[in-house]
């Protein structure tokens, strides 16, 4: 449960850092990541 929240934390700030395409890249690395 922490770590789910410690990535959506993450994806979040990178998309605030750098909004765009590659908000989309970062989300969908993070749920195939979270599959594994």
């Amino acid at each position: 449960m922490m770590m789910l929240f410690f990535t959506v934390a993450m994806v979040h700030i990178v998309a605030l850092m750098s909004p765009g395409p590659d908000f989309f890249f970062v989300s969908q690395t993070a749920v195939s990541r979270s599959r594994k």
